[in-house]
């Protein structure tokens, strides 16, 4: 262990030396955002920017250089990656606010640096510089790094320098105010501006190619940068390892720590099963019967624990698990955690069934003690009442009688078998319980049949008043039977209660309460039935009459329905309306009778009032069904009234769409689907009225029809709106030519036969309005494209003869300065600027003799 720790320090040691200075990166894409500068969105417009057709820029932002001078940290990185002529670096500092651009290419310093002699506001600076200054750090000042390097990537390849190239025209003023799109340069080398500061354009200047001059190859890696990388990674793994092996270590002495915290855990249930075989041995060779039986299982089973617990114990003391086999400690964990809660749950359980044993032990005697002495008290109190009440109560004599043998069962086992005796207690406590109720309750029941007398003659005069009020002389029901039927059993009850059978006293005595209660009861039915029997025929009487009158009203509007719509919607109700009036005539033919039987003549309540419940149960669903059925004939009438204001409302729309599509003047001969539209769903309208005109109306159907028809019309609207909009996208377009050629024409009037362009141009214009006007749109936009083909290389034959003409111009000039410059062609160009909120910036040129790169900075 001393010596991995030795190992750790001087590797620690050797780092600190290193980690100082900012390291080369490894080459990755043409964007690498190490200080996440640009957004994902800005890293895919840089990336496609980076790749130019004759230079590539390699855009590398860094947090901080550590001190490193920007310009040596641009070459090394040049160097590293293998870089060509052709390859530019663009480095970004965030912390030290440093901007440098770092290339190998003589042809792209010349031509900078008669930029830089063309500059109105020439401060100076190396000519990186200024072009840094001008197009990357006003963007820098509002921290929008992705437009400051798409403005600079715009500059550069304004250039647009073949390798070997002597000349190249920049523009005089391509930086842009904040408010101002970035240029950007289009494939087609056009020009174009577009509202996004990463995606506008700028003409550029077709320069002359120049072959005395030979690109300058920078293929090789430094050796010291490789070793100085390889040493990077190497400390890097070197750490990952020693991390790897501390995290394992210490989940190996984790797992130890808890094995020994297992080990421990098992120790204290061997103590805990050693006490209990302690205490349970006490009773081995004394206990019998069933404390013997368990006692000795006991000792058993907790041997057994021990046994066990001694072999988990050598186990775990063998074990050599090695601290990096986390797998197999992890499992051996697991395991005799497993074995702890399963040997613990056993001693647990042991030790509740030993403090049963002592439980028993210690309370059979004195349990039993204290039933012979409650015994014995109840026992008299018996007595007193026998000579009190002059009754034998000879069952509650044997019940005393049985207490006694179990308490005498109980006292001998308590000494040898604790455990039966106290079973045996138990049942001596529950008779004795019984017992003592039964013994009270002997008194409550005497006092309960000295009290019946006066109570069934209260019951018998109710129901006598119940009858004399309400003349129920004939009644079928018994009542006074049922009275009779009480004192029966009130006679029987009087024979157990001597006895003191109470538990058939309590019995009967439930009984003759509810035949007491069942007698007044029924007498009361019987008057309710006399009352509401009259009021309920009274009322069928006149629910019949309503019914009879509201049959008759959906009969008269049935003569309409049938004649104005199909059967089917209203065949099913009218058939189970006739059922239920054909069911209430039978039912309503009792109804004489009824009469008779609920009259005080007959006094039959029970029997009329289920023929009136039956008669009423029919009426209330027979009244449902009339109401079932005006509720169809009225819904009838509404889908009839929305179908005739959906015809309207779907010609409306078809005229209206038919008026729009008719004021475009065009022919619809290539338009097959609007045509159909317009003949098809007239004819399909029609025949929807003709429907409806003819009686009986198949709803369904119609609204089939008229559902179908939405869709057609729907449909039509949509064509005939894309149709109009096609139009007008079209003749917008032809506008928009039609301007673009005016203005072309007038600008190559100096270069071209403008008879022969007006010529041209006005066949193609004409035969396009006569394609639009033929409905033909998409053979229109085919000869637009055309034109606007034509226009565009018109325009660009006339921008290529400007920037001859400005070529020209230049040429002379350059020729002028080509032998002034040829000194500093030779050498290496370092400048820097700077984007802080001062306006001053900084920078320079230098030459070194032996890497060749020029490179220019600039703080911002």
């Amino acid at each position: 262990m001393k010596r991995w720790i030795g190992l750790i320090m001087i590797m620690s040691l050797f780092m600190a030396n290193v980690a100082f200075a900012a390291a080369v990166p490894v080459k990755g894409g043409l964007v690498q955002d190490n200080a996440a500068m640009f957004t994902s969105k800005d890293l895919e417009s840089l990336k496609k920017k980076a790749e130019g057709d004759t230079l590539t820029f390699h855009i590398l932002t860094m947090s901080s250089l550590d001190g490193q001078d920007a310009k040596k940290f641009a070459t090394d990185v040049y160097k590293a990656w293998s870089l060509t002529s052709k390859d530019i670096i663009l480095l970004i500092s965030l912390n030290d606010h440093h901007v440098e651009m770092n290339f190998n290419n003589p042809s792209l310093q010349r031509e900078l640096d008669a930029w830089k002699d063309r500059q109105s506001d020439n401060n100076g600076s190396s000519a990186i510089t200024q072009l840094l200054d001008k197009h990357f750090i006003p963007y820098a000042k509002d921290g929008s790094f992705s437009k400051a390097s798409m403005a600079m990537m715009n500059a550069v390849y304004t250039l647009a320098i073949p390798l070997g190239s002597d000349f190249v025209a920049i523009p005089e003023n391509v930086a842009p105010s904040n408010n101002e799109p970035v240029p950007v340069l289009t494939p087609d080398n056009t020009s174009s501006v577009n509202t996004s500061p990463l995606e506008s354009t700028s003409p550029i200047t077709q320069p002359s190619t120049n072959e005395g001059h030979t690109p300058i190859s920078n293929a090789t890696t430094s050796p010291e940068t490789s070793g100085f990388t390889f040493m990077s990674l190497a400390i890097i793994l070197v750490i990952v390892l020693f991390i790897v092996i501390g995290v394992i270590l210490s989940i190996g002495l984790l797992r130890r720590k808890q094995l020994k915290k297992v080990s421990e855990s098992l120790s204290t249930v061997m103590v805990s099963a050693n006490n209990g075989l302690e205490s349970i041995g006490t009773f081995n060779g004394i206990a019998q019967g069933k404390t013997g039986d368990m006692v000795q299982g006991i000792l058993k089973r907790l041997s057994d624990i021990l046994i066990e617990l001694s072999r988990l114990q050598s186990e775990m003391g063998n074990q050599q698990i090695s601290l990096f086999k986390i797998s197999e400690l992890h499992q051996s964990v697991k395991h005799y955690r497993a074995e702890y809660d399963k040997v613990k749950t056993s001693v647990e359980a042991e030790e509740q069934q030993i403090a049963i044993v002592v439980e028993a032990d210690r309370t059979a005697k004195q349990k039993t003690d204290m039933l012979e002495k409650e015994a014995v008290n109840l026992a008299g109190e018996k007595q007193a009442l026998v000579n009190e009440t002059g009754l034998p109560l000879d069952v509650i004599q044997g019940e005393l009688d049985q207490l006694g043998i179990h308490i005498t069962k109980a006292s001998e086992l308590e000494l040898f078998d604790p455990i039966a005796a106290l079973q045996e207690i138990e049942v001596a406590e529950n008779k004795l319980n019984q017992t003592r109720n039964n013994v009270k309750d002997v008194l409550v029941y005497i006092q309960q049949k000295n009290e019946f007398p006066s109570r069934l003659l209260s019951s018998r005069n109710r129901v006598d008043g119940i009858i004399e009020e309400n003349h129920l002389r004939r009644i079928k029901v018994k009542p006074h039977e049922t009275l009779e039927q009480s004192r029966i059993e009130m006679q029987n009850l009087a024979l157990h209660l001597d006895h003191g059978d109470m538990n058939k006293v309590r019995e009967l005595s439930e009984y003759v309460d509810a035949l007491l209660d069942q007698a007044v009861a029924m007498t009361e039915r019987q008057a309710e039935l006399r009352k509401t029997n009259k009021m309920d025929l009274e009322a069928l009487d006149k629910k019949l009459l309503i019914f009879q009158r509201d049959q008759e009203k959906v009969q008269q509007q049935l003569v309409s329905i049938r004649m104005t719509y199909v059967s089917h919607h209203w065949a099913d109700g009218i058939q189970k309306l006739d059922e239920l009036r054909i069911k209430l005539e039978q039912d309503a033919q009792l109804i004489p009778e009824i009469n008779i039987w609920t009259d005080d003549e007959h006094q039959e309540f029970d029997k009329a009032r289920e023929a009136i419940d039956q008669l009423l149960h029919v009426m209330e669903d027979a009244e449902a069904s009339i109401q079932s059925n005006l509720d169809i004939f009225k819904s009838l009438e509404n889908r009839l009234s929305v179908i005739q204001q959906a015809l309207i409302e779907y010609e409306g729309r078809y005229v209206h769409a038919t008026r729009l599509l008719k004021n475009e003047s065009n022919s619809l001969q290539n338009h097959r689907s609007l045509t159909q539209a317009l003949d098809g769903i007239p004819i399909v309208l029609r025949h929807v009225k003709e429907d409806i005109k003819v009686a009986p109306y198949d709803l369904d159907k119609i609204e089939e029809t008229l559902e179908h028809i939405k869709l057609e019309i729907v449909k039509y609207e949509s064509e005939v709106q894309e149709f109009i909009q096609h139009k007008q996208q079209i003749e917008q377009m032809m506008q928009k030519i039609d301007h673009r050629y005016d203005s072309l024409s007038h600008r190559a009037r100096s270069y071209r036969n403008i008879r022969s362009l007006n010529n041209n141009h006005s066949s193609q214009f004409g035969k396009a309005q006569q394609m639009l006007m033929a409905g033909m749109f998409i053979e229109a936009e085919q000869i637009l494209s055309g034109i606007t083909d034509q226009l565009d290389d018109i325009e660009k034959e006339i921008r290529h003869a400007q920037m001859l003409e400005e070529q020209r111009q230049r040429d002379e000039e350059a020729r002028q300065r080509a032998a002034a410059q040829a000194a500093s062609n030779q050498s290496n160009s370092s400048s820097g600027s700077s984007w802080s909120s001062s306006d001053q910036s900084s920078g320079g040129s230098s030459f070194n003799s032996n890497d060749n790169n020029s490179s220019g900075g600039s703080k911002w």
